[in-house]
């Protein structure tokens, strides 16, 4: 059977249809179609026809893969929609593996066989025959390894070619050292500068690991913050609406209390000293529930709080916001962007010896169409910025800053901009939000 030409035209039909539609098979996978199915289909047929037609002119192999990729990407960057780019790099890749698996297959082969050559895999026998069923199969695998990942999810042009690099390195060091092996270049100089490439290709194989490692350690630092960023939200989100319900009862409490107080007090003979008693707790009434209206229960609830923080710092706190026209604003964006911007101010504050310094003073007015937000205070850390974001002092860098980036996400989720001024003393943030 293994000395029938029909049978190795059968075979050669059958491999060259695996190595196109597997192909196929992948770019389906991570791109859209811009065709139909039955045209790709038909594409590819043609393909696998001028790929048999290449080998029985008996073009050199060098010559018959390059020629095919070459059609090969004509046929695809017309057939699917994505960037001709990302569409030429999985094409090359693919070709690239495919070429790297039978120089695997080739050495798997000659190991397991003992054999003292790895010529003797390149005729038409066993051992030719083992090595492109292993070769195949293993691309076959290929798929399933694409469908995983689900490339066409995550990654983009230029992060492929950082994950393609080490890959087609490596596979190119493989065939030039099989090729070195197989005795197939006998010329010393040449085999001198495969060494050559062979090293450099590895070198940049190791650089470009090394990049995606980073990214990756980014990638993984910058989701942790995110999930800290939420939760911290959300915490703050939950405490605020808890202490709306409790102001909510606070308040009925005091409607109906202060009548009850108004009856005690119109009635006949109230001694003098009751009546003071009687004043005494309608004021702290009073000053339990004095919330300037600013617009927002929430926001009203956040600067209670920490006027109350501030009373107990010796931290003196102004205010005056203007919130009537920004319930576009969710409350949850109101939390981070309050509670950030005003624990800033206090934790900064506190770090004030000279009491008389201890100064916050936030602002919200409606300026040209924009929410205008200018909150200000006294500092003595130097305050040093690194593309773009606050570089802190503090031991823990990484949970340090979270609060701002909380407040940025919060005011880009509305098309507005955050402005951070650091003068020798002073602190300054300014935020505005265009009004929808």
């Amino acid at each position: 059977m293994l000395e029938s030409k029909i049978f190795w035209i059968i075979f050669l039909i059958v491999t060259t249809i695996i190595d196109w539609f597997v192909l196929k098979i992948i770019l389906d996978e991570i791109l859209e179609k811009r065709k139909s199915n039955l045209f790709i289909n038909i594409g590819t047929l043609i393909m696998v026809l001028i790929t048999i037609i290449f080998i029985y002119l008996n073009m050199k192999p060098i010559e018959k893969l390059l020629i095919g990729m070459f059609l090969g990407l004509i046929l695809y960057n017309y057939s699917y929609d994505d960037n001709v780019i990302k569409i030429s790099l999985i094409c090359f890749m693919f070709w690239m593996t495919m070429v790297g698996l039978e120089a695997l297959s080739i050495s798997i082969v000659v190991f397991f066989n003992s054999l003292n050559t790895t010529v003797d895999v390149l005729g038409n026998n066993i051992f030719k025959l083992e090595v492109t069923i292993l070769s195949k199969v293993l691309l076959i695998c290929v798929i399933p390894t694409i469908k995983g990942y689900r490339l066409h999810l995550e990654i983009k042009s230029k992060e492929f070619i950082y994950i393609m690099i080490p890959i087609v390195t490596n596979i190119i060091s493989i065939v030039l050292i099989l090729s070195f092996k197989m005795s197939l270049i006998n010329d010393s100089s040449i085999q001198n500068l495969i060494m050559l490439l062979v090293s450099i290709l590895l070198l940049i194989s190791s650089i470009t690991l090394i990049i995606i490692v980073g990214k990756i350690i980014k990638s993984n630092s910058l989701k942790l913050e995110n999930e800290i960023m939420k939760e911290k939200i959300e915490s703050q989100y939950r405490h605020y609406l808890h202490i709306q319900k409790s102001q909510m009862k606070v308040r009925k409490l005091y409607h109906d209390l202060n009548n009850h107080l108004l009856c005690i007090e119109n009635m006949k003979d109230n001694s003098g000293d009751s009546k003071k008693y009687i004043e005494n707790l309608k004021a702290e009434l009073k000053d339990s529930c004095c919330i300037k209206n600013s617009g927002n229960m929430i926001l009203d609830i956040i600067i209670k709080e920490k006027i109350n923080i501030c009373n107990k710092n010796n931290i003196n706190f102004v205010y005056d916001i203007n919130f009537s026209k920004c319930s576009f604003i969710e409350m949850i964006d109101v939390c981070s962007i309050f509670s950030n911007l005003l624990d800033n101010a206090i934790e900064a504050s506190k770090k004030v010896e000279a009491i008389e310094k201890r100064n916050i003073r936030i602002i919200g007015n409606i300026v040209n169409s924009f929410f205008v937000i200018k909150c200000e205070n006294y500092k003595l850390n130097k305050i040093i910025k690194k593309k773009n974001k606050l570089i802190s002092e503090k031991k823990d860098k990484f949970l340090h800053g979270i609060g701002v980036e909380s407040i940025k996400n919060s005011v880009q989720k509305y098309n507005g901009n955050l402005v951070i001024d650091t003068l020798e003393n002073n602190f300054t943030v300014h935020i505005y939000i265009p009004l929808r």
